[in-house]
């Protein structure tokens, strides 16, 4: 099937039959990163993983960490129908709330609120799968992740699977079973729940530069790495560090990085195949910005 004619709302329904019994971790899946970030909150208190540099600016603070940590223009729903079937989560608490919220430097919509989106995605496309990595907890201690954990068990219900290792885990498996959710979560607490993938499942591969030839060297060394137990996560994204941040105070994350990046990022895609030795997930912030998705699909029908 060529590019062209996948149908990224229901692409995994799509895939050549003789990938239906591969694992997951030798699919090629695309992700957003900091999926949930389109609706961070202009107007909210500075969240607990925000660089003190930045709260030095005082009341400016908010307007610039906000520039810079949007990396999605799209909600979680149009991420999903954009082909999108990885998230990349960080959580935390947040006073005068009983919910957990969503974080990158300010506080998003709450958890809950989100978790909604997917599954009304997923009650209409039954084939479809997501994978939903909580990597990162802020201000949560054992009685917020049980709650947590609670509430996710609670919204995903049926569709959740349990731990069945990595090389159980296909399309086929999935289907017959009636299953879509797939979660990890970084977090020991939730070691003995069966429903809850362990962290060590997913391994995400980030360069943390703001140099494009770095980064791309980076993902080539890791790109190659080979473990069936876990899922392997190459993120074609660059990170602005706070001295880059304060250099470009006028700027975004969008402007003066997410664009130049893309059409690398597509391009280095291509050069890739899926399975071992191949890629697996691959990330990228606005990721509506070029065919990303679809040039990550388009590796499974090559």
């Amino acid at each position: 099937m060529a590019s062209m004619d996948i149908n990224l709302i229901e692409w995994m329904s799509q895939i050549p039959e003789k990938l239906w019994d591969t694992p997951l971790s030798k699919i090629a899946i695309p992700g957003s990163h900091d999926s949930f970030s389109n609706q961070l909150d202009p107007n909210s208190e500075i969240g607990p993983d925000a660089p003190p540099a930045i709260r030095l600016l005082g009341p400016v603070a908010k307007g610039i960490l906000l520039k810079w940590s949007v990396t999605q223009t799209f909600n979680l729903k149009q991420q999903l129908m954009n082909g999108i079937r990885y998230f990349d989560f960080r959580v935390s608490s947040r006073n005068g709330t009983d919910q957990i919220h969503f974080i990158h430097n300010l506080y998003g919509t709450s958890v809950a609120d989100g978790l909604d989106e997917l599954i009304e995605f997923l009650d209409i496309n039954k084939k479809e799968i997501v994978i939903l990595d909580f990597n990162h907890f802020y201000g949560m201690g054992d009685d917020h992740h049980i709650k947590f954990l609670e509430m996710l068990l609670e919204k995903c219900g049926e569709k959740l699977c349990m731990f069945v290792g990595m090389e159980s885990l296909t399309l086929n498996m999935l289907w017959e079973n009636g299953l879509q959710i797939i979660i990890m979560y970084h977090n020991e607490i939730a070691k003995e729940m069966c429903q809850f993938w362990p962290g060590y499942t997913c391994k995400s591969h980030w360069a943390e530069t703001t140099d494009m030839n770095n980064m791309f060297t980076f993902l080539d060394k890791v790109k190659h790495i080979e473990n069936v137990n876990r899922f392997n996560v190459c993120q074609c994204v660059l990170t602005p560090n706070i001295g880059y941040i304060l250099g470009n105070l006028n700027g975004s994350l969008l402007e003066n990085i997410a664009k130049d990046v893309m059409p690398e990022a597509i391009r280095w895609v291509k050069q890739q195949r899926r399975g071992t030795s191949g890629v697996n997930i691959v990330t990228t912030d606005f990721i509506e910005l070029g065919d990303f998705a679809k040039s990550v699909i388009s590796l499974n029908f090559s």
